[in-house]
């Protein structure tokens, strides 16, 4: 490396001779933006110097974010409503089967009615419904729109506005429960052609017959 050529101990800078340097200082004091290359090497490293922790904070903020986000994503239980129709060889009437393997529960749904079918052991499998934070609604053995009784209407009432469904019903060797995101559920089931209409209808079975027989 070369030595540099002048007398030593003396620094000759022909920029404060001529009296730049003091105008380049009067200049950045008053934009409040150094001229030189070390004056802006030395800002900048101050901003970074200042900046840096806040940085580490919003990129911490951000990494944990996105971490809940994923895990509470990943514990969503997935949507899982299949579909299966099949035609009466007797009637002709379409039917419709959906199920979920996470409800643990089928529904079954043509034009006449919506019915609930579980798959338990048992003749009686004591199937409550839950729907959202609504009450549970135990339908032992009548699991059909069709009965006298109006819970399975009910139940069905609650789906086609509700946003999630639990079921608990009795099977061998032990109970089962089921919890799922409703999801599509309502538009598969007006889509099979049950009838909405009688299901929907806040009366009583009783009430309709009596309406009816007048």
């Amino acid at each position: 490396m070369g030595r540099k050529k002048g007398i030593p101990g003396i620094s000759f800078s022909w920029k404060r001779a001529t009296g730049i340097s003091q105008a380049q200082s009067k200049i950045s004091r008053k934009i409040g933006i150094p001229l030189s290359k070390a004056g802006r090497q030395r800002k900048a490293g101050a901003a970074m110097g200042c900046c840096f922790p806040a940085i580490i904070i919003a990129a911490t903020i951000l990494a944990f974010g996105f971490g809940a986000a994923r895990l509470a994503f990943a514990q969503e239980p997935a949507c899982d409503w299949s579909i299966t129709t099949k035609t009466d060889q007797m009637t002709d009437v379409n039917r419709c089967f959906i199920h979920s393997e996470s409800a643990k529960i089928t529904i079954v749904a043509d034009k006449e009615r919506v019915m609930f079918l579980t798959g338990s052991a048992y003749r009686n499998d004591a199937l409550q419904i839950r729907v959202d934070e609504n009450p549970a609604i135990y339908l032992g053995e009548i699991h059909s729109t069709s009965e006298f009784k109006d819970k399975a209407r009910i139940a069905v009432r609650q789906i086609m506005e509700g946003s999630r469904l639990r079921t608990q019903f009795r099977d061998y060797p032990a109970g089962a429960n089921g919890d799922a995101p409703i999801c599509n559920l309502p538009e598969l089931i007006r889509n099979c052609g049950a009838p909405m209409e009688q299901i929907l209808n806040t009366k009583s079975q009783l009430e309709m017959i009596r309406e009816l027989s007048r």
